[in-house]
């Protein structure tokens, strides 16, 4: 064997102990960064994956002039992909006894070709009999749609036991575990019977050559106004992300936050390597000054602590690897599970392995490099003469005057401890880092409960029920006002609105809610300006979500809006700060 090789070797067996302790620490670390990236490169593309072979619409546009509409000359259209009907309505539906949550209920002119947006069946029929639903698999999980096969759905005409005939997959659609929605389908004749409304009044449309939001809006305006002019007045636009799962962000967010602990993991482990071949060359200084001086130059020198570098990165990579690929693929099924998608990655490409291997064999090598570096460049006469720990001259103390009322073991170990001013440093930097992650999660921890104690502040109220139809003040209040343990209700008014500026820019619109200005049910906390003051005043209040999403437009700026097809001129009286999706509170 090689001379180089015998001598790495023999180091590593000389303190099996300390370097069995150093490959744990590198498997570790090689586990936990292979695994995010092998999750990483799995989800990131699965997830996209999933959601483009629906073909996604790029936009819903609602109407009820859709009677008007051409169809087949619509796609006929060179800017658009694919076209087609597909109605939509909220009603609630019971998923276990007396617990009901909305539900979702699409209407699908054809399941045997749809263009869009689409499903795919799992168990059951692909095609629901007429009176039928085809429940989102996802919604099981939430139910007892598994074991019943009937679900009761609350509709205009009343309640009703609407036999389910298949359980269908949609990954477009946000996890129904974590919005609490149930999403189910039916042919559009059934919608209409179900529902009571009317059919074809949802489009939705798939564009050629859309590559950015801010295309997709222009060419959502040019359609709009092309079917203006054909008489179909457009009541409703939504544009989604385009080409973006819902629920990306929470996927970037999560495998950022695993990525940046396991990276730092790794770090940690590759530093204990370079401390370790620290501690070894201090100890070997006279074992380098003869090698030196039988005939062996440095590089030959500075390869025999490499080799020993290497080796360790070796063996730790061939028992991480495998073990990031078993545990990666195992976080990229259970993430997959959670946002309701499948994985498509069966195979991983060669280079991800080289990379991880790459990563295992040459990054505790560079942490090292200095240490070897450093104790390889002694000369031969420094070396032979080395002694171990320098002092000063005789009769100098080095003992500062306050270390000398501290007892001498203590002494000593201060300054045995500020000796290696690197390697404090070094292990302070880590101990730090070690606490930062710990504080983290207590951090975090308190931020939550910071957020749902305002929460509780700000949303003075236990239950809020809104209701399909509007009644008046006197109605709602004769419904409610009998029931036992009721304090305090106030009639609301509130829905769905626009602002004249950016009638594009939002996919699901900005909420409005009207409410008495001294209500003592909702007062959410200010952050600029003043909460509304009564008197018949044109002012309205923004939550932050709001106010961003139209361009953070001053306190006191007057702002145009549509409300009910008018359009009126208010004053920004303040913003509020509130944990809830954008909107508008205004007097009423």
């Amino acid at each position: 064997m090689n001379i180089t090789l015998k001598k790495a070797f023999a180091e590593i067996r000389l303190y099996p102990a300390r370097f069995a302790l150093v490959i744990f620490a590198l498997v570790v670390g090689i586990w936990g960064v292979g695994s995010i990236l092998i999750s990483y490169y799995i989800l990131s593309g699965d997830l996209r994956q999933n959601y483009l072979n629906t073909r996604p619409a790029h936009a819903i546009l609602t109407s009820g002039d859709f009677d008007k509409l051409d169809l087949k000359a619509l796609r006929a259209r060179p800017q658009i992909a694919a076209a087609e009907f597909r109605d939509f309505s909220l009603q609630r539906i019971e998923v276990a006894p007396d617990r009901w949550i909305p539900l979702w209920l699409y209407g699908i002119s054809d399941f045997d070709h749809m263009t869009l947006a689409t499903i795919y069946p799992e168990k059951g029929a692909k095609v629901p009999a007429p009176g039928t639903l085809l429940v989102e698999r996802n919604g099981l999980r939430i139910s007892n749609f598994e074991r019943e096969r009937q679900a009761r759905v609350r509709l205009p005409q009343g309640i009703r036991s609407i036999a389910i005939s298949g359980i269908t997959f949609d990954p477009a659609q946000a996890p129904a575990t974590q919005d609490h929605f149930i999403y189910a389908y039916t042919d559009q004749q059934s919608f209409a019977q179900l529902t009571g409304e009317p059919i074809n009044q949802r489009l939705i449309v798939r564009f050629n050559n859309v590559t950015d939001k801010a295309q997709l809006k222009k060419t959502v305006e040019e359609l709009v106004q092309a079917l203006s002019a054909e008489g179909i007045h457009i009541s409703k636009i939504q544009i989604p992300e385009p080409d973006e799962h819902p629920h990306q962000w929470q996927l970037d967010t999560l495998m950022v936050l695993q990525g940046s602990i396991s990276l730092l993991a790794f770090a940690m482990a590759a530093v204990l390597v370079s401390q370790l071949m620290a501690a070894i060359l201090s100890r070997q200084i006279r074992q380098i000054g003869v090698l030196k001086a039988m005939g062996a130059s440095r590089a030959r020198v500075l390869a025999i602590y490499a080799l020993m570098v290497l080796s360790l990165g070796v063996v730790a990579a061939v028992i991480g690897v495998p073990l990031a690929v078993l545990s990666g693929y195992g976080f990229s099924y259970f993430v997959a599970y959670q946002l309701n998608f499948n994985i498509l990655t069966t195979e991983l490409p060669g280079l991800l392995y080289a990379l991880l291997f790459a990563v295992g064999l040459l990054l505790p090598l560079l942490f090292s490099l200095p240490a070897i570096l450093r104790g390889t460049r002694i000369s031969v006469r420094e070396a032979l003469s080395d002694y171990g720990i320098a002092v000063k001259a005789t009769g100098s103390s080095t003992v500062s005057p306050w270390l000398q009322r501290l007892p001498s073991t203590l002494v000593m170990a201060i300054r045995n401890t500020s000796r290696q001013k690197k390697r404090l440093a070094v292990t302070v930097l880590t101990m730090a880092l070690g606490v930062a992650i710990f504080s983290t999660g207590f951090n975090v921890r308190q931020s939550l409960a910071v957020l749902l104690q305002e929460n509780a502040e700000s949303m003075r109220h236990d239950v809020r029920v809104v209701l399909k139809q509007p009644i008046t003040a006197e109605q709602a209040t004769a419904l409610f006002g009998k029931l036992p343990n009721v304090r305090k209700m106030e009639a609301w008014n509130g829905g769905r609105g626009e602002m004249e500026h950016r009638l594009l820019s939002s996919g699901s619109g900005i909420g409005i809610t009207a409410l008495p200005f001294d209500s003592e049910l909702l007062r959410p906390k200010l952050v600029q300006g003043h909460w509304l003051r009564g008197g018949n005043r044109a002012e309205l209040v923004m939550n932050l979500q709001a106010w961003e999403a139209y361009d953070s437009p001053p306190v006191g700026s007057r702002v145009s809006t549509w409300l009910n097809g008018k359009q009126d001129t208010l004053v920004l009286a303040g913003l509020v700060e509130e944990f809830d999706k954008p909107n508008i509170y205004l007097e009423q």
